[in-house]
């Protein structure tokens, strides 16, 4: 809240002392500095100065712990997203550089020529069907992981709210190709509350008989994913 502070001398020191204190901070610490770097820019009441600030540490420390933020990717990208769009320049480009170092680090060798499109997606919700599309197309076989999926269910998720039964059922074969490849249920599990509900909407909306199958499939192979989470709990 410092770093927005009206005394200039105040929140100047506030910002130095949020980036000395992110000099310091270890990879293993990550989970514990993340979700406080991220309150601090979430939220209506958080000024742009402070979000601003947010955002400089939050790249560094992508930047400094890469594959330990990229497990952390679920959280990070339905705070930063919005950001992309913000009206303030300063935090608009902190949140690009976030969502832009973060996908550096996804670890997924079938979706890394599609980034670019993937963040732009992220920025620009109108090229969703376009994305999409592009998704559609590739030919997955690297093993799915959280990262991967926290850059691509957001997508997905549009997707199935578009009119077009096109749109539909390309995400519909999206997920039953990629859930193929997740090879550990629990770490996928945490994507299926929001996943699941979109895709049997969809399969209801739809009126074409091929859609409703892929639909049919999809969820199949994540009702898969959800029973192997489950059991491994038990």
């Amino acid at each position: 809240k410092l770093a927005a502070d009206k005394v200039k001398g105040v929140a100047t020191a506030a910002v130095a002392a949020i980036n000395a204190y992110q000099e310091v901070v270890p990879p293993f610490a990550v989970r514990t500095v993340l979700p406080i770097y991220l309150k601090a820019m979430d939220g209506t009441k958080a000024k742009p100065q402070s979000v601003a600030a947010a955002l400089v540490v939050t790249l560094d420390l992508v930047k400094k712990s890469p594959q330990q933020c990229a497990m952390a990717l679920a959280d990070i990208v339905p705070v930063v997203t919005p950001l992309m769009t913000d009206i303030k320049a300063d935090v608009k480009a902190g949140a690009n550089d976030v969502i832009t170092e973060c996908c550096k680090h996804i670890g997924n060798r079938d979706i890394e020529h599609l980034l670019p499109s993937l963040i732009m997606s992220m920025a620009n919700p109108k090229t969703t069907p376009a994305t999409i599309h592009e998704l559609a197309g590739v030919v997955f076989v690297s093993t799915v992981t959280p990262p991967a999926l926290s850059i691509t269910v957001p997508l997905l998720l549009r997707g199935f709210k578009e009119r077009a039964t096109v749109v539909k059922r390309q995400c519909a074969v999206i997920c039953a190709n990629m859930s193929k490849l997740v090879l550990e249920p629990a770490l996928a599990a945490p994507f299926l509350p929001k996943l699941l509900p979109a895709l049997e909407a969809a399969s209801e909306d739809v009126s074409d008989p091929e859609a409703r199958a892929k639909c049919g499939e999809a969820r199949g192979q994540l009702e898969r994913i959800k029973k192997a989470a489950d059991a491994a709990e038990e």
